[in-house]
């Protein structure tokens, strides 16, 4: 039995309604994209946490280019923490190799000024949804965490209706 999907829906401000949606995993990418279309997301930063660079998606990040950092790897380690620029077009692919490689914990964002985005490696005090909307860094940021089958969405209320927001999630099938 499939597990249900726990999606909580916050505003900047922390009020939140969380939805039970049937259905839906988190390993069912085509679900997790439609989360992005609903959203019109885009110039969207990746976070991913322990991740090895013997991946598919580290060698896919590295094979197309795609504007990446990793955090220095620790002494006989060849696991590093790492943010990445994701091109709209190649989302679907960047998910779906996460979770063949087993990847626990993804946390997106759009950045509105995308030439900002190598900071936030470095500088971890942004890497808060409350705070990147807050400071008016990012209208979405989105976690996942794939063994909870948990989405967290914290959107910006001065661009998104929330209500319209939730409607369209409720509507996912």
């Amino acid at each position: 039995m499939m597990k249900k999907l726990k999606v909580s829906l916050l505003n900047s401000a922390c009020k939140y309604k969380v939805i039970e949606t049937k259905n839906i995993d988190c390993k069912n990418i085509s679900e997790i994209i439609k989360i992005f279309e609903i959203l019109n997301f885009h110039n969207i930063v990746l976070i991913t946490e322990h991740i090895s660079k013997d991946t598919d998606f580290y060698k896919f990040v590295c094979e197309n280019n795609l504007m990446s950092v990793s955090t220095f790897e620790k002494a006989n380690s060849n696991i590093v923490e790492t943010v990445t620029v994701i091109p709209e077009n190649c989302l679907g692919t960047a998910i779906k190799l996460l979770l063949d490689d087993d990847q626990d914990f993804m946390f997106f964002f759009n950045l509105e000024q995308i030439t900002d985005w190598q900071q936030y490696l470095y500088n971890s005090n942004y890497l808060n949804d409350r705070k990147l909307l807050n400071n008016n860094l990012s209208a979405v940021a989105l976690s996942i965490v794939v063994h909870e089958n948990v989405i967290r969405i914290c959107i910006s209320p001065d661009i998104y209706n929330i209500e319209e927001i939730l409607s369209k999630l409720n509507n996912i099938n």
